[in-house]
């Protein structure tokens, strides 16, 4: 069998979803969660930046929002590359498999149910290209 990484993040958007189309008819959004935890009695807040793709791109673009509770099921990839002047970077992203919302959104009056839940499929994302989809 071999190995998997994978990742459950629940916290709240930290802004407002990125989303473009980065090839005909295919979208991704990001957007960062931020995770309380607590260090010698303070809370602290880690931030996670998740990268949706396809239809959860397109429902991340017209559903999220800066404060929203929601839960992510995705797989984390790493990233590493060297820049033009030899400085070596990484960077992690956590690619979304599902979401599911733990509030209620309310648009003036009308609010939407909670624990709406989308998944993709598909995967977590389309390979290809040299660039990292982040």
């Amino acid at each position: 069998m071999g190995s998997r990484a994978k990742g459950d993040l629940i916290g709240h958007i930290a802004s407002s979803p990125q989303c473009d189309e980065y090839q005909p008819g295919k979208f991704r959004a990001k957007f960062t969660v931020a995770v309380n935890r607590h260090v010698k009695g303070e809370k602290v807040a880690d931030f996670f930046r998740c990268v949706a793709f396809g239809k959860l791109a397109e429902m991340a673009r017209d559903h999220l929002s800066k404060g929203r509770l929601i839960s992510v099921d995705c797989e984390p990839q790493q990233y590493r590359w060297e820049e033009d002047d030899g400085t070596k970077r990484e960077n992690v992203s956590f690619f979304v498999q599902r979401l599911t919302f733990l509030d209620k959104k309310t648009d003036g009056a009308t609010p939407s149910g909670p624990s709406e839940a989308y998944s993709d499929s598909a995967g977590p994302y389309e390979p290809g290209g040299d660039e990292p989809p982040f």
